[in-house]
């Protein structure tokens, strides 16, 4: 079975390189992008402030609610997975509060943080 039907339909090395050099700039393109995407959506949730929170939850519970209850033989009324779920949710929902608020204080951020506005800038509001 033959593929091309004249030698005419062959492609030639310099044809080849080219596509491979346009394939190849595509990708990086495309990985540059993502790349600035995901860490303009890491900016925009803003990490350190969610894992503090999640922090704070899991010492609460283990370093001041599991000691406090030992004494009595008490258990926790919550089991560790719901715990962990309850842990999730309240980051999860932080973070959309954090989008939330970058959405409609575009207008405040742009006077007193040009510089540091993800929205707008980097990430489309529409």
């Amino acid at each position: 079975m033959k593929i091309f039907k004249s030698k005419s339909q062959i492609p030639n090395r310099r044809d080849i390189f080219w596509f491979v050099f346009y394939l190849e700039l595509g990708i990086w393109t495309l990985k540059f992008i993502t790349m600035r995407l995901i860490a303009a959506f890491l900016k925009l949730i803003r990490v350190p402030n969610l894992i503090f929170i999640a922090l704070t939850q899991f010492l609460f519970y283990y370093c001041i609610l599991v000691p406090l209850l030992k004494p009595s033989a008490a258990e926790p009324s919550i089991d560790q997975n719901r715990f962990f779920l309850l842990v999730v949710a309240s980051v999860v929902i932080a973070a959309a509060g954090y989008i939330i608020n970058d959405y409609f204080d575009v207008d405040i951020d742009q006077v007193n943080r040009p510089k540091k506005n993800v929205v707008d800038m980097i990430v489309s509001r529409r």
